[in-house]
């Protein structure tokens, strides 16, 4: 069952064109029937829509339970700020974090632990627990880095959930499913706002988008996996 803010997210997507149809390159080297780019969402509001969609995602799950919400860089930075900021706006107050790609060599973790100087925001503290948030889990790579480079400060650190905006629900270049390999790997469980399967049953209810179901299905029936 889709729920309503489900398919508000997917009328949000394809009214912003961040959910589009024809043949796209992936990085993989694959060609898709559809593509989803939610770095279509660069203004004020269209971010601040994009992360409502997360918190509903966030609450549905039980993960608002989180003290700090940490996005890896950097799609996950103006993600991470935006939904503290609306959980804060809901009398949940809540904390931010986000990595940088290079190392801060001067200030206030200057000559400290090397992960300190790769974060900016809240440090996790012993009491504290995350929830990241990113856009999607291809190879899942910058998950893993993040989430080493998050250990790295205490072994003590509980990371609740990673939400992502799309499960694309496809098999890597090795014929895994990246989300489920993550989470055995990691033990972090992912959840999505929406995935393709249900963007199909979705699509599938209006005429405007029967000519790209053939493609799309063909496509799911070649790459995709079942959970």
């Amino acid at each position: 069952m889709i729920l309503p803010y489900q398919k508000q997210f997917i009328d949000f997507l394809l009214a912003n064109e961040a959910l589009r149809f024809g043949s796209f390159t992936l990085k993989s080297g694959r060609q898709s029937p559809y593509f989803i780019n939610t770095g279509h969402f660069n203004t004020g509001s269209s971010i601040g829509q994009l992360a409502s969609f997360y918190v509903s995602a966030i609450e549905e799950h039980g993960l608002d339970s989180a003290t700090i919400v940490f996005g890896p860089a950097y799609k996950g930075i103006p993600l991470c700020v935006t939904i503290a900021y609306l959980l804060a706006q809901k009398g949940n107050e809540i904390a931010y974090l986000f990595d940088r790609k290079e190392a801060k060599l001067h200030g206030e973790f200057s000559g400290e632990n090397q992960a300190k100087n790769l974060l900016l925001g809240k440090m996790p503290g012993p009491d504290d627990n995350l929830v990241m948030v990113d856009d999607v889990l291809t190879t899942g790579g910058t998950k893993y880095e993040a989430v080493e480079l998050l250990k790295s400060l205490s072994d003590q650190i509980t990371i609740n959930g990673l939400v992502i905006s799309v499960d694309r629900q496809e098999k890597d270049q090795s014929g895994n499913d990246p989300i489920k390999v993550f989470q055995e790997k990691t033990g972090i469980p992912v959840f999505s706002i929406i995935t393709i399967e249900t963007i199909i049953h979705y699509l599938q209810t209006s005429s405007q988008y029967a000519p790209h179901l053939p493609a799309i299905n063909q496509y799911r029936r070649e790459w995709g996996v079942t959970r």
